[in-house]
């Protein structure tokens, strides 16, 4: 088994990080969680904002972005 085969894949990805892929600054995308109008599911735990990566996925596949 390699190491990369080993490496579970991640679950979740940060806010920053998902606004990036969908092509938005970081602060128009927590304006968006504040307001309730991010479009995929949002975990918080604290300050951290992050997405599930299979929400992403499927918002990028429709072409609703």
């Amino acid at each position: 088994m390699t190491p990369t085969a080993s490496r579970p894949k991640r679950q979740t990805v940060p806010l920053t990080y998902a606004a990036a892929v969908l092509g938005i600054g970081d602060n128009a995308a927590y304006q968006l969680v504040k307001r309730g109008q991010w479009p995929t599911p949002v975990i918080t735990i604290g300050r951290l904002y992050m997405v599930p990566t299979w929400a992403l996925k499927q918002l990028l596949e429709k072409g609703n972005c």
